[in-house]
């Protein structure tokens, strides 16, 4: 910003032909400090966890602790003062491929979480185990579709893998009753996977199911899943197939983002398809790639890249807007809010909040508890932002406290 305001200073300088008596150059921005409401402890020995903050609603924060740990833990606070309202550790067989943040999901004023093939149903109020249901035949690892979970079944073991199913069941069933609406059988030398499936409403009414179909070939672990990636949509009335886009190339981690009748999505670049037709509209490379979630605000699409930075492009055509070098790699989830887009960074372990209509950098801070010699590694790391819209308050953590956070008013 200093560079260009020199840089048209001195055009005007040379520009004119009375020397202007010299102007003193504008202060830097200073940095604006974080609000915080409170923080707490996650545990009153102050040793360091693996946190992620999930869910916020009715004046309550949800998060998980040690996420892949004996001792993962689901804990909730007042989310007025941060006061410690429940802890559920429960778990009748805690391992260690156990992961909160990705196999739990909230749903009316329940919490479903799956540890390994368990599935268990705590009240999200009161953290009391409603079910629990050993030995489901499929882990959740898909995605919550309304009132409806979708996952993937599987017969035959990697790499001897002999079909795929894509499933759903009405999460108010206990997990029983589920349908089967796509199979694909392997072919020799290849296995079937399908990736978090996402959903469109047509203008007929018809609900399209769009996922990624990728063809895994059998072999040693260094040939392993280097097959052919589709987008593959599914009408969920008919059961059959309305398109397949066969020029996706790459595999999206976080979900693909369905806004009116286009579907974006991430691989090697960022793809923009018709979901009436299944065609291309355009296609954008991304320095480093792009592995971050997507969110739309007005006609920008804002991607996060892999190592580079943030991006605002024009939804429509794919043409740069603005670019935000400040973000650092490895950010999961783009939380939008306010025209802000926020979300931390396993990179300098900072919480971001960027302007999604500029890209200008709003929030770029550290922990505060890095000054504590006790704390000096806290980080906001992979903890995530939850925001309670209605009292305008974010909540993040740091490896040692959780934290709320007061949002500026509109």
């Amino acid at each position: 910003m200093i560079f260009h305001l020199l840089f048209i200073f001195n055009l005007a300088i040379f520009s004119c032909q009375k020397e202007p008596v010299p102007e003193p150059e504008p202060p830097k921005p200073t940095t604006p400090k974080l609000d915080i409401l409170w923080q707490k402890p996650v545990s009153q020995d102050t040793l360091e966890y693996y946190i992620n903050v999930h869910f916020a609603q009715g004046g309550q924060v949800l998060y998980c602790t040690n996420l892949s740990s004996p001792t993962a833990t689901i804990q909730a606070r007042n989310g007025e003062n941060g006061s410690l309202k429940w802890i559920y550790n429960s778990f009748e067989f805690p391992v260690s491929s156990f992961n909160l943040f990705s196999e739990l999901f909230v749903h009316d004023e329940k919490i479903i979480v799956e540890d390994d093939g368990d599935v268990y149903c705590i009240d999200y109020l009161s953290g009391q185990r409603l079910w629990y249901k050993k030995g489901f035949s499929s882990p959740l690892g898909s995605n919550k579709i309304g009132n409806e979970l979708y996952t993937i079944q599987t017969t035959g073991s990697y790499p001897n893998t002999t079909s795929s199913s894509l499933v759903r069941c009405k999460i108010e069933s206990f997990f029983e009753g589920w349908d089967t609406v796509y199979t694909r059988l392997a072919v020799p030398d290849s296995f079937p996977i399908f990736n978090t499936p996402v959903c469109w409403v047509n203008p007929q009414g018809d609900s399209i199911l769009v996922f990624e179909d990728f063809q895994g070939y059998n072999g040693s672990p260094s040939s392993a899943g280097r097959g052919k990636s589709y987008l593959t949509a599914l009408n969920l009335h008919t059961r059959q197939v309305a398109w397949r886009y066969d020029g996706f190339k790459g595999s999206y981690i976080a979900p693909p983002w369905v806004d009116e009748d286009r579907l974006y999505v991430t691989g090697s670049s960022v793809y923009c398809i018709d979901l009436n037709t299944g065609s291309l509209l355009w296609q954008k490379p991304i320095e480093g790639g792009a592995d971050g979630s997507l969110v739309t605000h007005n006609d920008i699409l804002v991607v996060q890249g892999g190592q580079t930075g943030m991006w605002g492009l024009n939804k429509y055509t794919g043409d740069q807007i603005w670019y935000n070098k400040d973000t650092d790699g490895n950010v999961w989830e783009l939380i939008l809010f306010d025209g802000i887009v926020y979300c931390t960074s396993s990179g300098y372990g900072r919480l971001y909040a960027v302007n999604a209509e500029t890209g200008a950098t709003i929030w770029k801070e550290q922990s505060p508890n890095r000054k504590n010699p006790k704390t000096g590694n806290a980080s906001f790391a992979n903890a995530g932002v939850a925001i309670d819209p209605e009292r305008r308050l974010l909540y993040t953590a740091d490896k040692y406290y959780v934290m709320c956070i007061k949002l500026p008013e509109k």
